[in-house]
């Protein structure tokens, strides 16, 4: 039994390469998948009000991740210099997601959600909390170069998540209980794989100083602040549209919402397993390399964001409505307008991991700060006077300010690293 477990953990140690960009795709997709899954069964067990209740617990919960993730993955997956350990990283997550959860309980008071409303949430975000954990352990793998691991790993948990959460709401038609189920069965795979790899971790003998914790919290505070902008800026129509066009108006939105991030996650299952090479050409100063393997993604990212456009138009809005079996056809201009925001958020979240790279990721800040600012009013005011149009526009608009804030960004840094070269030579 225990071999079986190790094979399904570790697998045969071959072709790592291939594998981690298979598992890394499979893992993605499923990820990705998710919440739109568990939003169709909700909707179709539940019905139409339950959803939009779902989705913005479910909404709530991503953006309390960022404060348990703390943004660190993409630090920690690229600190191929070892400069904090695998325990460093493991006690500035506990302080975070203890973090998470006080600030879910601030937030849904400031909300004034009614119990139900409340319960759900809290169920939402300690699923979330379990897969802030797994995060630690997933990054720490990729670190290692063993990605097929952690994309192994967390596609069987997906899948086993989905079907207990459709099996315990079927029986009880309670949202609240099935969420709870879910992160119990999370918490029990978590534990269990952690068992198995978490010997393979590089070790440092010293033990960890406070000091280097809170260090390392600093420095990932600037990615950790951007971060929960960017979720606050990424679902803000949303909250838009949960003060002032209530539940049902929120399952459409959220319906023709959830293909946007479709984008966003084949880039990602292009980028991620090169983000450690990345990390190694730009400390190697090989900017030339570097700057074509962006060029690379870039282009990559404008032919998804085209094909996947154009095929939501024609195809994917009347897929959406036999899926759901909600009217959407008078949706098309606004589910176009949305999938055009979701290739421009593919285009910052690169750029964010860019920069997180050329540990420049202060800058993100400021940018982020300005852009949640704008979006704190322009989306209750849009929303307000144009309803669900008004709000997917608003989303365009936000994206629209984050990807152009962001190749500015990497675009300045990346000169400055050049010159910065050349006038060491000619020293």
């Amino acid at each position: 039994m225990r071999s079986n477990i190790s094979y399904l953990v570790f697998g045969n140690g071959k072709h790592i390469d291939s594998k981690s960009l298979f598992w890394n795709m499979t893992f993605s997709v499923t990820n990705a998948l998710q919440s739109a899954i568990m939003l169709l069964i909700v909707t179709r067990v539940c019905g139409i009000k339950d959803g939009g209740i779902f989705s913005i617990a479910y909404a709530t919960s991503q953006l309390m991740y960022t404060v348990g993730g703390y943004s660190t993955r993409t630090f920690q997956a690229t600190d191929t210099r070892y400069v904090y350990s695998y325990r460093d990283y493991s006690n500035a997550r506990f302080v975070t997601c203890l973090g998470m959860m006080i600030t879910a309980s601030v937030y849904c008071a400031i909300r004034q959600y009614d119990l139900e409303k409340t319960e759900i949430v809290f169920a939402a975000c300690i699923y979330k909390l379990i897969e802030a954990i797994e995060d630690l352990d997933h990054g720490e793998l990729q670190r290692e170069g063993r990605l097929d691991i952690a994309g192994r790993i967390g596609t069987f948990r997906i899948v086993l998540n989905d079907l207990t959460f459709f099996a315990i709401l079927s029986a009880t038609g309670d949202v609240k209980f099935a969420l709870i189920g879910v992160a119990a069965v999370a918490a029990l795979v978590v534990a269990i794989t952690h068992q198995y790899y978490k010997a393979s971790f590089h070790r440092e003998k010293q033990a960890t100083q406070k000091k280097k914790i809170s260090r390392l919290l600093l420095d990932c505070f600037p990615l950790f602040a951007s971060g929960c902008l960017a979720m606050y800026v990424s679902n803000a129509s949303k909250y838009a549209i949960d003060v002032y066009l209530g539940d049902e108006t929120q399952t459409y939105f959220s319906v023709i919402f959830m293909p946007v991030f479709t984008i966003n996650l084949l880039s990602g299952v292009c980028f991620r397993p090169q983000m450690k090479q990345m990390a190694d050409f730009w400390n190697a100063r090989e900017f030339k390399r570097f700057q074509k393997m962006i060029f690379r993604q870039v282009l990559v990212i404008i032919a998804l964001s085209v094909s996947i456009t154009t095929f939501g138009v024609l195809i994917g809005l009347r897929l959406l409505s036999l899926i759901y079996k909600l009217p959407l056809d008078s949706l098309a201009v606004e589910f176009a307008i949305l999938l055009a925001g979701g290739g421009l958020v593919a285009l910052y979240n690169y750029f964010y991991q860019c920069i997180t790279i050329m540990r420049r990721q202060g800058s993100l800040l400021v940018q982020s700060a300005v852009v949640a600012a704008t979006a704190l009013v322009m989306s209750n005011i849009v929303t307000s006077r144009f309803g669900i149009s008004g709000a997917c526009w608003s989303y365009f608009l936000l994206t629209f300010l984050e990807a152009a804030g962001s190749i500015g960004l990497i675009g300045r840094f990346y000169c400055q690293a050049v010159q910065d070269e050349k006038s060491e030579k000619h020293i």
